[in-house]
């Protein structure tokens, strides 16, 4: 019998390698309450279509750092809200649509 996958996924979209607010060490902290997932957005990628690949893989919280990240998640929520999906930005600005964290509040308790 196949198995189907309902578990909710927690994934971290960033725009590099380098996580320097500690992002994804708090995310993992989570990881009883949620399936974590670490994603890059690579260079030529379309963000609107890369974001919806996320949704689309489950991630029912979908936390972006870094710039290009957050530029793709502002460009998917100009589009329209996503039923069923959280979308946080570690930044400094706020951005419409998104629960926005500072980077020096980055924490489990916060992303939960």
């Amino acid at each position: 019998m196949p198995h189907v996958d309902t578990s909710a996924r927690a994934c971290l979209l960033t725009s590099t390698d380098t996580d320097p607010g500690g992002t994804w060490a708090a995310l993992r902290q989570t990881a009883d309450a949620h399936l974590v997932v670490r994603y890059r957005l690579p260079a030529a990628a379309d963000p609107v279509a890369y974001v919806d690949t996320l949704v689309q893989l489950r991630c029912s919280t979908v936390v972006t750092t870094g710039k290009e990240a957050g530029s793709a998640v502002a460009s998917r929520l100009a589009k329209g809200k996503v039923a069923g999906v959280r979308f946080v930005v570690v930044a400094d600005r706020p951005l419409a649509g998104a629960v926005r964290l500072s980077p020096a509040t980055v924490s489990a308790s916060a992303l939960e």
